[in-house]
């Protein structure tokens, strides 16, 4: 795949697909990778805008631990 070619609709189709399908712990991990791997790709030179800024961010649910407070 050619980086050049992602677009902000690509990025967040591909977010939006993962909230279908994975708990929000997981899509939250997904989507702090493909901002890292964003920030390098234009770090290397192979990206001139901010692609990473257009990762969703994703809603946090606090996870049960069990315990009543």
């Amino acid at each position: 795949m050619d980086v050049a070619t992602i677009g902000v609709g690509d990025v967040a189709g591909f977010v939006g697909g993962l909230t279908r399908r994975y708990r929000p712990r997981t899509v939250e991990l997904a989507a702090s990778a493909l901002r890292s791997f964003f920030r390098f790709l234009r770090a290397a030179g192979l990206r001139g805008d901010r692609l990473e800024e257009a990762v969703p961010m994703v809603p946090h649910r606090p996870g049960g631990s069990g315990l009543l407070t």
